[in-house]
């Protein structure tokens, strides 16, 4: 079968899917949490591959960044089978287990192998608070493209009704009171890490956060469109510091618009 050709992608997107169907049982709370995680990798897929045609990455790129969209999150299924959750640190680390499994299960059997130290790099990078640094050009654009699609997602589902229920739990608040902690990493354009939560509304100052550690101005563009920031301050209680945080989004990202985009690469 001829790599990264439409009849490998269809092949492996088969595959993908049956095996998230091999965990389906009578067993609805993890139906459910299975579907969400199949359905997410699968728009993931398209937000990655709609940014690396944006990016001008060439065909066979692209969809190698399609390939490993579609592994990234390939371990969430046995996590939630196991651990009945998806949270890494009370479980496993999603990411490490997802490339055991592409390993064992030779998902990887049509690709060149120079191509396979790079998907298990990217898929490795993808959940973790900062990268601090790249083994190469190739490591850092896949590893980008693949946070900021992962990203656009995970946004989705939290700023749905119907799907927040799955990263988030449940918390009736009718105040807010942004911690100082957490102000000072919006006063220092950092993101938010998952030490500093201790509510959910903390959580979704993670997930505000990470408007800056975004690295293409389409991702910024899309997040804008699809009013998710604004969908996510809603459920917050507002409050003065809230509104700071807002001032200091409108001004990052306005500031990022002056300087262009940073990380389009050339090589295609």
């Amino acid at each position: 079968m001829k790599p990264f050709g439409k009849v490998h992608i269809a092949h492996l997107t088969f595959r993908f899917n049956a095996l998230a169907g091999s965990y389906l049982s009578d067993d609805t709370l993890c139906n459910s949490h299975i579907e969400i995680k199949r359905v997410h990798t699968l728009m993931v897929c398209e937000e990655i591959k709609s940014l690396a045609e944006e990016t001008g990455l060439s065909t066979e790129k692209a969809r190698l960044a399609y390939i490993i969209a579609l592994f990234h999150d390939i371990g969430r299924f046995r996590q939630f089978q196991q651990y009945r959750t998806f949270d890494d640190s009370r479980s496993v680390n999603h990411a490490a287990l997802s490339v055991d499994i592409i390993k064992s299960d030779g998902f990887l059997e049509h690709i060149p192998e120079t191509f396979h130290e790079l998907i298990f790099q990217t898929i490795l990078n993808h959940n973790i608070p900062f990268v601090d640094g790249y083994e190469n050009s190739e490591t850092e654009l896949f590893t980008k493209l693949l946070r900021d699609a992962d990203k656009l997602d995970i946004l989705r589902v939290i700023t749905s009704d119907d799907l927040r229920h799955v990263l988030e739990w449940e918390e009736k608040t009718d105040s807010y009171r942004v911690p100082d902690t957490i102000l000072q990493r919006f006063r220092d354009h950092q993101i938010v890490t998952l030490d500093l939560v201790r509510s959910v509304n903390d959580l979704r100052m993670v997930r505000i956060s990470w408007i800056f550690d975004i690295n293409f101005s389409l991702t910024i563009q899309k997040i804008k469109e699809r009013k998710y920031l604004e969908k996510l301050f809603g459920l917050i209680p507002g409050s003065e510091r809230l509104n700071q945080i807002k001032t200091i989004i409108e001004d990052y990202i306005m500031t990022k618009k002056n300087e262009g985009d940073e990380y389009i690469f050339s090589n295609k």
